[in-house]
């Protein structure tokens, strides 16, 4: 070690006197003036006392030398090492370094001996390639989801023999056959599907349930990249597969799974619906009203597609809408997830008002928002079907008020080419008697003007229909069908995407392919199969 010393001592000095070589200033002229202190500009970056002074004293300075006319130049050797060599050698070594042990010359030897020839890309033939491949992959999922639909239907012929009447409940799966999968994010079973359903169906809902296992699992051993099989039927069993459970800690009467609900609407009603929620938070409705009110208001919100233009409304004594958002202001937007974010948070904020709520400034509101984003046809007429969904108590100041209120009604059904249906829904608390307010929002879906007295009333207009809540036990189920009262436009045959969704039980980012199943025009469901983004691309 001994021996190392001197050479270790004289590389450190070397690399100091290197260092000094290349920051310090140029050697000055009778001409020029610069800084005389290396680090003088040092002491304004700092408020730590003396350090000015350390630094001034440093090693690094004995190489200048001040003369008496203050200039200052640059010594050429320290002690008896001479800079300009010393420096020269040691870039030398550093290169043979760079050379031999990291190999950069016989690399660069490499790239030399490569042959070079330009080339002429053809973005057509490039872009006509990628179609092919993303028509080809598309391709097959569709041929799953024929697949899939053609076995539904076969179900549904032989549906007396088999007796599809029960479900298999995803919040009543036994623990002890799900295997964590990491590809699904979650624990699995593919040796069945699971339902998202009341846990007893009415007599003669048709619903395939584990009997669609088979082509399901099929389906996923021919591709093993594709996510959540689904078949939803027409009166809202969600049938997934593989089977999962997320809720395992809850109790089964909470069971609403949104996934795939949207597409499920965007399918059987694939025109473009203009949809005005109005959510009473007037100081007749207790909190539990209150919260019914938000909960039906979210699930409505929820099932909208990218199609399909929603408005929002706040009423107490005045109607409210959400502002968080300058492209919300106006009145009705696409039903985009970045829509239903800001509507979200616009309706959990929604507190009790400290006053009444003014039934016919809600339904001014509403009908103005649907007259201006609706489109005017060629004969004048407006077009596009609107609903407006009236979530309130129903209570009125006094009776003499109701008919005001239908008066505006009759007024903007006129407006809007009497293509409205309004479907009310009651918030009442268990164990209260239920008084006139049922009535009256019964009347107002049905439009049931004659009652009220209202000579302007339009000759025609499609009913809604009134629905009491009292509980948010399977909410998707007592008012999932919101839009039943619209046209229904037999679904076309071609299949539905939508636009890329995350899915919170897989970590991924999906894109959903969706069909109607149809069997002799008559509407059995949805049938879909979930694709990673990723894979598609």
């Amino acid at each position: 070690m001994a021996d190392r010393s001197p050479k270790i001592w004289g590389i450190r000095t070397t690399l100091c006197a290197l260092l000094t070589f290349l920051c310090c200033p140029v050697l000055c002229t009778s001409d020029s003036r610069p800084s005389i202190k290396l680090f003088g500009n040092i002491s304004k970056f700092t408020n730590r006392s003396g350090l000015h002074d350390i630094l001034s004293t440093n090693l690094f300075l004995t190489a200048f030398s001040k003369g008496d006319d203050g200039m200052v130049t640059r010594q050429d050797t320290i002690g008896d090492i001479y800079l300009q060599g010393e420096a020269r050698s040691l870039g030398s070594h550093l290169r043979k370094i760079s050379n031999e042990e990291l190999g950069v010359t016989a690399m660069q030897g490499i790239y030399d001996k490569l042959p070079f020839a330009r080339s002429t890309l053809d973005a057509s033939k490039h872009l006509s390639e990628i179609a092919e491949k993303f028509h080809k992959k598309l391709t097959e999922y569709i041929f799953l989801l024929n697949r899939s639909s053609d076995v539904v239907e076969s179900l549904f012929r032989m549906r007396h023999r088999l007796g599809l009447s029960t479900v298999n409940p995803c919040c009543l799966i036994d623990p002890s056959i799900l295997i964590m999968d990491n590809y699904f994010g979650t624990e699995v079973t593919n040796t069945t599907t699971c339902d998202t359903a009341p846990t007893s169906l009415p007599k003669g809902v048709f619903s395939p349930g584990p009997n669609i296992t088979g082509v399901f699992r099929t389906n996923l051993q021919m591709h093993p990249s594709i996510k959540w099989q689904y078949f939803i039927s027409s009166f809202g069993v969600h049938t997934e597969f593989p089977a999962y459970t997320t809720v395992r800690k809850w109790s089964c009467r909470h069971i609403d799974d949104l996934r795939h609900r949207d597409m499920y609407l965007a399918t059987v009603r694939p025109y473009t619906k203009h949809v005005v929620i109005v959510i009473d938070h007037g100081n007749s409705l207790s909190p539990n009203q209150l919260m019914l009110a938000k909960a039906v208001g979210k699930y409505v919100l929820s099932v909208l597609s990218h199609h399909d233009k929603v408005g929002l409304i706040g009423l107490a004594a005045e109607a409210h809408i959400p502002q968080t958002d300058s492209c919300l202001m106006e009145g009705m937007a696409d039903a985009t997830y970045e829509t239903k974010y800001h509507f979200g948070r616009f309706i959990d904020n929604l507190q009790k008002a400290p006053n009444s709520t003014n039934h016919r400034t809600g339904f001014k509101r509403a009908f103005d928002m649907i007259s201006k984003s609706q489109k005017t046809g060629t004969n004048g007429s407006k077009e596009g079907e609107a609903v407006i969904v009236y979530v309130s108590r129903g209570l009125l100041s006094s009776i003499a008020d109701a008919r005001p209120v239908f008066e505006t009604i009759a007024s903007g059904q006129k407006l809007t080419g009497h293509r409205v249906v309004i479907n009310t829904y009651t918030v009442v608390d268990n164990g209260k008697p239920i008084m006139y307010e049922t009535s009256f929002l019964r009347d107002i879906a049905e439009l049931n003007f004659m009652k009220y007295n209202v000579p302007s009333a339009p000759a025609t207009g499609a009913r809604g229909s009134m629905t009491v809540i009292n509980s948010t036990e399977n909410l998707g189920f007592t008012i999932g069908r919101f839009y039943s009262s619209l046209p229904f436009a037999r679904p076309e045959a071609t299949p539905v995407f939508s636009l890329p969704w995350w899915d919170s039980v897989s970590k991924d980012l999906l894109v959903s392919i969706s069909k109607a199943v149809l069997y002799r025009g008559e509407l059995l469901g949805v049938i879909g199969v979930d694709v990673p983004l990723a894979d598609i691309a």
